[in-house]
């Protein structure tokens, strides 16, 4: 999926207009109308601020779904799996009681949260 693609989904799926999105990310409306129509993509400071509006990676606004794998379980982890705590540290929510070596997550990393 193209960034225009990405930022367009977003921004329908969460009810937002173009006002209302440039508002949150300081720009305009026609800018967030360039992304869309894929004219332009945002600069680095403004994917940074889409990404935390809308909880996703700046992979993800570009395209590229990061893939990321839980170091203590070895589960592979994506934007929908990864929660933040308030204090902006990640962690996953999926159930994993027994990884597939057998181990049991009670003797894995006590942050790896089930």
């Amino acid at each position: 999926m193209d960034t225009k693609d990405v930022i367009l989904e977003l921004r329908t799926g969460n009810g937002l207009s173009q006002e209302e999105l440039a508002k949150k990310v300081y720009v305009t409306r026609q800018a967030v109308s360039r992304w869309e129509t894929g004219e332009t993509v945002p600069n680095t400071e403004t994917l940074k601020l889409l990404s935390k509006l809308f909880d996703v990676s700046i992979n993800t606004l570009l395209g590229s779904p990061r893939q990321l794998i839980c170091q203590c379980c070895g589960m592979p982890l994506d934007d929908g799996t990864i929660s933040k705590e308030p204090d902006g540290n990640s962690w996953h929510d999926e159930e994993h009681d027994e990884r597939e070596d057998g181990e049991r997550s009670d003797e894995l990393d006590p942050k790896c949260r089930r």
